[in-house]
């Protein structure tokens, strides 16, 4: 299996599957079924032009007792000829995508297919999706409202080095629009510039909600990410301002809808609007004691001789749609990673040895959990 999974990875990366690319993450797609085999027929579910695949072994396709679970878009390249040609050097497989996630998607194919052939009876199913970098609505949120349900996901998308994630932050954004009459900024006492209700609201939410620290980085931050006028010379007072603002938090800390009814009052205040909205505080928090995490975590430690961790990350993963949603989906999750580093850089890898670990321990976990049913 060890071979299959080097292999794999390498043909995945030379696909350059740009989010938004429907075409290439068509053929990756083909590819993991090419791989899988003639009589391993996928699920396909397609939203706004962007498709998943869903293999299932289960009697219930959409309710397997494991869901192996990945992504196989990547985010854009500065020198795409170059960094879509894997290469391997010190034990590393460099290349975009190599750690996020086309090596760890190489060890649920290759994981999946292995535990098929062997004709196990474990419920196991193996979902793909292509559009994790710009949020994953039309893929793995879709996907999950269509009624997918597992007993335990099983995500290996981060960077923590076989350690277990334990809690994402919950990510939210705004955009606002400030408003006023504009004119010659020599005349700037006289007008009500726009730009000063935003940099007024920005502050005054700042004060409350961006707290975190580099000695004390779990906590909310409140950071302004773009802003634009409608501006086209340099001494006039622009009549309209936009800006935009991402908010994140620990789940533990803020309750959402609390914190957001104070940052909208604070807009108003400030004679902002709020134009739009996304995110909606969906962060992920696994209970570190629950069976299956600490039979993982056994399972791991074994194989990798280190000693796991259990981690928080502050950016977020697609194993929020399966955690928020109160019909569908699960809150038994396990998110991870091999040996990892560089993710949407010129420098992307990932260890090649500890992706073959992971496929060791994870055919060993999907077997045991077999074997306590």
């Amino acid at each position: 299996m060890e071979q299959d999974i080097l292999q794999l990875s390498m043909d995945l990366i030379r696909i350059p599957s740009i989010t938004g690319d429907a075409k290439q993450n068509l053929r990756l797609l083909n590819l993991a079924k090419s791989f899988l085999g003639s009589k391993n027929k996928p699920i396909v579910f397609k939203k706004n032009g962007v498709v998943s695949y869903l293999w299932s072994n289960a009697k219930e396709p959409m309710k397997p007792n494991i869901l192996l679970f990945g992504h196989l878009d990547v985010v854009d390249a500065e020198s795409p000829s170059e960094l879509f040609r894997p290469k391997l050097k010190k034990g590393r497989l460099l290349g975009r995508g190599a750690g996020d996630m086309k090596g760890h998607a190489a060890v649920l194919l290759a994981c999946y297919k292995q535990v098929l052939e062997t004709n196990t009876d474990v419920s196991l199913a193996l979902l793909l999706t292509t559009d994790e970098e710009v949020g994953g609505f039309n893929g793995a949120r879709y996907v999950v409202e269509s009624g997918l349900k597992p007993g335990i996901l099983f995500l290996p998308d981060s960077s923590v080095n076989f350690d277990i994630v334990v809690s994402e932050k919950a990510p939210h954004h705004f955009t606002i629009e400030a408003k006023g009459e504009g004119g010659h900024a020599s005349r700037a006492f006289e007008i009500d510039n726009p730009l000063n209700k935003i940099l007024g609201f920005y502050e005054e939410v700042r004060r409350e909600f961006h707290i975190a620290t580099r000695k004390k980085s779990w906590a909310s931050t409140f950071e302004i990410v773009a802003i634009a006028t409608n501006n086209r010379s340099l001494n006039k007072v622009p009549s309209l301002a936009t800006a935009s603002f991402s908010w994140r938090w620990p789940l533990e800390h803020i309750k959402f809808e609390v914190g957001r009814r104070k940052i909208l009052k604070i807009a108003t205040k400030h004679s902002c609007k709020v134009v739009s909205e996304e995110g909606w505080g969906e962060g992920v928090m696994i209970n570190k004691s629950a069976s299956y995490v600490n039979k993982w975590k056994k399972i791991i430690e074994q194989n990798s001789g280190k000693k796991v961790s259990f981690t928080k990350v502050h950016g977020s993963s697609d194993a929020r749609h399966f955690f928020n949603n109160g019909l569908y989906g699960t809150k038994n999750i396990i998110v991870t990673s091999a040996v990892t580093g560089g993710h949407h850089s010129q420098s992307e890898w990932v260890d090649v040895e500890s992706l073959a670990i992971l496929g060791k321990s994870l055919l060993q976990f999907i077997n045991e959990q077999k074997l306590s049913q």
